[in-house]
């Protein structure tokens, strides 16, 4: 990032470095890492063609709402990614992001609805990630972020 800044880039190049330096941090300071996914998507605004680079971003975003128990704040960034991330044919990125959807819906107590888009997630990921110990993996792994769950999702 240091490199990115002093070079003077401020397009995608920079982007990415902020979006890895927040994955990097994720786990030992959050804070920091939601600060470096707000940068990266700032700097992927500015730019032309990265729509799935700000998806990437935007699920990153949606996970530190989620974990805060902002269902609301999640669901407006996922909103609008899902459709940039079925016009990229990326089953993965669009199992990922239904599967956070679903656990907004759920902190916003739309529990029918989140136990639809969950379902409707599955598909995607079976496609996206192939293996059910995966797929299973990643619905634990976002089932964490909840409040309403805690770590054993």
């Amino acid at each position: 990032m240091r490199i990115a800044q002093a070079i003077g880039w401020s397009d995608h190049r920079r982007a990415f470095s902020h979006f890895a330096l927040g994955r990097i941090a994720q786990a030992s300071d959050p804070d920091f890492a939601r600060e470096q996914f707000l940068v990266a998507d700032r700097f992927y605004s500015m730019v032309p063609g990265t729509e799935l680079h700000r998806a990437y971003v935007s699920a990153q975003l949606a996970s530190h709402a989620i974990a805060r128990g902002d269902g609301a704040a999640a669901l407006d960034l996922l909103g609008p990614q899902v459709g940039v991330a079925e016009r990229h044919e990326n089953a993965a990125l669009i199992a990922t992001l239904k599967m956070l959807q679903a656990e907004a819906l759920d902190l916003e107590n739309r529990v029918a609805e989140a136990q639809a888009v969950r379902l409707d997630s599955l598909g995607w990921a079976r496609y996206g990630y192939g293996a059910d110990w995966a797929v299973q993996a990643k619905l634990r792994e976002v089932g964490a972020l909840s409040p309403l769950r805690g770590p054993d999702g």
